[in-house]
C-alpha cells in the first residue's frame, strides 16, 4: 500500500472546528436506544447528532418538571400510587400527556439513526478520506491528538463536563457544566450531601428537590461512558490519519530492502513507536539534521483484530462493543433506583444513589466477565507498537539519531550495520 488517496470523497468521517470536533464511529444501536430511554436526547449525543441531543434534552427538562413527573415517579415506586396520581393532574395542566410521543420518537429515532450511522461510518471508513487535525486563530487553536481514555472518564466522574473540555469540545462542555450546575442549584443536593455526611438524614430528605433530584444519576452515568467512548474514538482517528501521513510522506519505492554492502558506513536504525505527536516531532528533528525522506521507511502497524468475544477494552476496537456499556448501563439504572427508595430508607436519598451506583457499575462489570469470551491466551494484554520506523544514515550520525529517538519516546531502538 503506497497511501495514495482518491482526489474526491462522498463523505467525511471526522471535523475540525476551532471550538468544537465531532466524529462517526460504530456504535451499537441497542446501548444508544438504552440512553435515550434514561434521558431523551443522550443516545443522540453518543452519535455527534448535537443539536437534535440538545434539543430532546432541553425538551426533556421543560415538560418533566412542568409535569411533575419525577416526582410522581418516586410516590410510585415508594407505594403512594394516589398521590403519584394526583401530582401528575395538579394544577390541572396535565402536561403529562405531551410526554409519550417525544420521548417514544427519542428511543426509536435514536436506535435508527444509530444503525444509518453504522452504514455511513463503515463507507467513510473504507473511503479513508483525510482529516484536517489541527486548527489556530488569533484566539484559539484546536486539534486532534491522543489522549487517555481513563483521564477522560475520571474528569466527567469529579463534575460533568469536564471530561468534554478534556476532549477539546468546548461547545459542548458549555452545555454541559451550565446544565449541571442547574441540575444540582435546584435539586439542592449539595447540602443534602453535607446532611447526609454528617449523620442528619432526615434533614437531607427535607431539603432535597424530588423533580431535580432525578436528573443526576442518568447524567451522572451518561458523562462517564460517553467521556469514554470519545476519547477512544479521536484516538482512533488520529492513529488513521497519523498511518496515512506516514504511508504517503515515508514510503519511497526508492528506499532499498537490504543495506549497500559496497557502503562500509551505512547503519539501519529501526525504531518502535506509539501513534503519538512525538514521533512526527522525531521525524521532523531527523530531517533536520539532513537526513532526506527516501532515507526513512514508515509502517503503520496494523492491529490485531478482535477475535469472537470481547477483552477488557474492546472499545479501542471498531466493533461498537465495549465494557463499559452495561456497567454504564446498570450503574446509572441503579442510581436512580437508591435515590428513589433513599425516600423511604433510613440513610437517605444521597447515600444509598451513591450505593446504587457502585452497586449497579460493579454487577454490570460482573456481567460482563461472566459472559465475555478472551480474545487471545493473554487476557489484557495488547500490542504497544504501532509504527516501525526505519531510518538508513552514516555511522558517525547513528548516535545523534538514536537520541533524538529516545527523547521522543519510542518503545525500542535497534541498529543495523554492514559490519
Amino acid at each position: 500500500m503506497n497511501g495514495t488517496l482518491p482526489e474526491t470523497y462522498s463523505r467525511k468521517r471526522a471535523s475540525l472546528g476551532m471550538i468544537a470536533l465531532n466524529q462517526m464511529h460504530y456504535t451499537n444501536p441497542y446501548v444508544v436506544a438504552a440512553w435515550s430511554f434514561f434521558f431523551p436526547g443522550f443516545g443522540y449525543i453518543i452519535l455527534g447528532e448535537y443539536i437534535q441531543g440538545w434539543m430532546l434534552f432541553l425538551w426533556e427538562l421543560l415538560v418533566n418538571v412542568r409535569a411533575n413527573f419525577n416526582t410522581a415517579i418516586v410516590l410510585a415506586f415508594t407505594g403512594k400510587f394516589h398521590e403519584s396520581a394526583d401530582v401528575l393532574a395538579a394544577h390541572g395542566d396535565y402536561w403529562i400527556l405531551l410526554y409519550a410521543a417525544v420521548y417514544v420518537y427519542s428511543v426509536l429515532g435514536s436506535y435508527r439513526l444509530a444503525v444509518e450511522a453504522n452504514n455511513m461510518f463503515t463507507l467513510a471508513y473504507e473511503e479513508n478520506a483525510p482529516i484536517e487535525v489541527f486548527k489556530i486563530n488569533a484566539f484559539q487553536f484546536n486539534f486532534f491528538n491522543k489522549k487517555d481514555p481513563w483521564m477522560g472518564a475520571f474528569w466527567s466522574l469529579l463534575m460533568p463536563g469536564l471530561g468534554e473540555m478534556y476532549l477539546r469540545r468546548f461547545t459542548s462542555a458549555l452545555f454541559s457544566l451550565g446544565w449541571w450546575m442547574a441540575i444540582v442549584h435546584f435539586s439542592h443536593v449539595l447540602p443534602a450531601m453535607v446532611y447526609t455526611f454528617t449523620g442528619h438524614f432526615r434533614q437531607a430528605v427535607s431539603v432535597l428537590n424530588t423533580e431535580w433530584l432525578l436528573y443526576l444519576p442518568s447524567m451522572y452515568g451518561f458523562a462517564f461512558y460517553n467521556a469514554y467512548v470519545s476519547i477512544v474514538e479521536q484516538d482512533k482517528v488520529f492513529e488513521q490519519q497519523q498511518a496515512n501521513y506516514l504511508q504517503q510522506q515515508y514510503q519511497s519505492p526508492s528506499f532499498p530492502i537490504h543495506l549497500h554492502a559496497e557502503e562500509a558506513d551505512a547503519m539501519r536504525i529501526v525504531s518502535t513507536f506509539d501513534h503519538s505527536l512525538y514521533l512526527e516531532k522525531a521525524i521532523v528533528h531527523i530531517e533536520k539534521l539532513g537526513i532526506q525522506k527516501t532515507q526513512m521507511f514508515a509502517v503503520p502497524i496494523k492491529k490485531r483484530k478482535q477475535m469472537p468475544g470481547m477483552s477488557l477494552d474492546s472499545l479501542h476496537h471498531s466493533d461498537g462493543k465495549s465494557f463499559f456499556d452495561v456497567p454504564s448501563l446498570l450503574a446509572a439504572f441503579f442510581c436512580a433506583l437508591g435515590t428513589i427508595y433513599g425516600f423511604a430508607l433510613y440513610w437517605g436519598p444521597v447515600l444509598w444513589g451513591m450505593i446504587g451506583f457502585a452497586g449497579g457499575f460493579l454487577l454490570g462489570a460482573i456481567i460482563k466477565l461472566l459472559t465475555m469470551k478472551p480474545w487471545s491466551n493473554h487476557p489484557g494484554t495488547r500490542p504497544k507498537t504501532e509504527v516501525v520506523l526505519m531510518i538508513d544514515c552514516k555511522k558517525e550520525e547513528a548516535a545523534q539519531l538514536e537520541q533524538i529517538l529516545w527523547s521522543n519516546q519510542a518503545f525500542g531502538v535497534a541498529k543495523v550495520g554492514t559490519d
